[in-house]
């Protein structure tokens, strides 16, 4: 016996609901599952499936049926993935959101994209969605692109490679043929830097997490209706 935990069916059905709601996420690509199982957060957290550690499902479980924090573990083993295959999808950034919600509700993580906050995870996470938005938009679909060269970097030790991005930005910028799409872009970016007060030299398990949510977050934003425009 691994674990015994004794509750009630109603006490069962809202830490399934809570569980359900942490990992709410908006932006969802037609793709993405609409329900993300036990299974399938684990399967997240190795290259193949059949790897999955036995370690990682019971505290996960646990964290399930009790409303604990989710295991650390996991999260550390999703950033892996993020480093090793550069797949930054909606079920990865679910699991990252969930357990940044647990771990520290004061973070103020939200569903959707979030302008207000200020931790510097998710803003360095978010210029970093910038950067990889304006260079597709001046050069087009590329083998290798900003993501692919430097996302592990930027979301460990940003001090060392956000000053030669920014340089690269202010070069694809000056290459967009739209005016309209060039003053977009600015003010994106002003926006976001606006609420840095300092580029860290090194982000903290955490604040990686929060990068790899704002970077989702923002990206996911530029293929998001803007109901006042329309």
């Amino acid at each position: 016996m691994r674990f015994f935990r004794e509750s009630t069916m109603g006490d069962l059905m809202e830490r399934l609901r809570a569980h359900a709601e942490a990992l709410k996420l908006d932006g969802a690509p037609p793709t993405a599952p609409a329900y993300i199982s036990p299974r399938l957060i684990l399967a997240e957290t190795v290259r193949d499936a059949k790897d999955v550690p036995p370690v990682y499902a019971g505290p996960l479980m646990r964290a399930i049926l009790t409303g604990g924090p989710y295991p650390e573990a996991i999260a550390i083993a999703v950033l892996r993935r993020f480093t090793a295959d550069r797949r930054i999808s909606h079920t990865r950034c679910a699991i990252l959101k969930a357990w940044l919600t647990r771990r520290n509700p004061s973070l103020n993580v939200t569903p959707m994209l979030n302008t207000e906050n200020t931790q510097p995870g998710y803003v360095l996470g978010r210029i970093f969605a910038i950067f990889q938005k304006t260079q597709e938009d001046a050069l087009g679909k590329l083998n290798r692109s900003i993501r692919d060269a430097y996302y592990p970097s930027a979301a460990a030790t940003p001090a060392a490679v956000f000053p030669r991005l920014f340089k690269l930005h202010n070069h694809h910028i000056a290459k967009l043929e739209n005016p309209g799409l060039r003053i977009r872009r600015e003010k994106e970016m002003q926006a976001a830097v606006d609420l840095l007060t300092t580029i860290p030299a090194h982000l903290s398990l955490e604040q990686q997490g929060l990068f790899a949510l704002g970077f989702y977050q923002q990206t996911s934003s530029f293929f998001t209706p803007n109901q006042t425009n329309n």
